[in-house]
């Protein structure tokens, strides 16, 4: 999953970020107090209906009451800095499918030289919404990239970006989404990480990773 972010920086400080929209070089950084990490951002394009709105892609997928809608943040051109370039106010999170171009796969899986598993997990439609969201690594900590596309979910290595699984994904006429096949990764060494009980753990993994984010509500003060 990638996630934007919607800010309207304060009254006369709108210049600052409108210069080479969307250039890599054109980044900022927003930061709460001096514990909590800084997260860059990069400013993509301007909405203006009244009132100057940066729509904004973060880079890095935010704790969950990291930004809150309606609070306003510092923002510094290092993450480091002492002095803001400006103050914005949070107006809104969003986030969009993790795509094939987000974290290429170098080895995929042979289809003639795999390991057939089978997994009986089903899924609501919910539930596939969530898996259909994706992960892309913010680092190598994050051992897995995951995307689905038409249809297949590709879980990938991130340090080496071979495939691990796929998993072909159909809807069943109960309305609830299954997998009609799983290719698991054929090591020269028998390895348990291509056991159906990972791709299952995977899977579960996912979606309580991406409902965790997206359905956070900030606590009422």
């Amino acid at each position: 999953m990638q996630e934007y972010i919607n800010i309207r920086p304060e009254q006369n400080e709108f210049e600052a970020f409108t210069e080479n929209l969307g250039e890599r070089e054109n980044i900022f950084w927003l930061k709460k107090d001096t514990i909590k990490p800084a997260i860059f951002i990069r400013p993509l394009r301007v909405e203006d209906s009244g009132h100057r709105i940066l729509h904004c892609r973060s880079y890095k997928i935010l704790p969950y009451d990291y930004l809150v809608p309606g609070e306003r943040i510092a923002v510094f051109r290092d993450p480091n800095g002492l002095q803001p370039v400006c103050h914005v106010w949070v107006l809104q999170r969003y986030w969009e499918p993790a795509q094939s171009s987000d974290w290429p796969i170098k080895t995929h899986i042979d289809p003639d030289n795999c390991i057939l598993l089978h997994s009986n997990m089903e899924m609501t439609e919910e539930e596939y919404r969530y898996l259909c969201m994706g992960i892309i690594p913010e680092d190598m900590d994050f051992r897995t990239a995951t995307y689905v596309e038409n249809d297949i979910l590709y879980f990938i290595r991130s340090w080496s970006s071979h495939c691990m699984f796929e998993g072909h994904i159909y809807r069943a006429a109960t309305g609830q989404y299954r997998f009609s096949k799983v290719m698991g990764f054929k090591y020269e060494k028998p390895n348990l990480t291509s056991s159906i009980q990972h791709f299952n753990g995977y899977v579960k993994n996912q979606i309580d990773y991406a409902r965790r984010i997206m359905e956070y509500k900030p606590p009422l003060y």
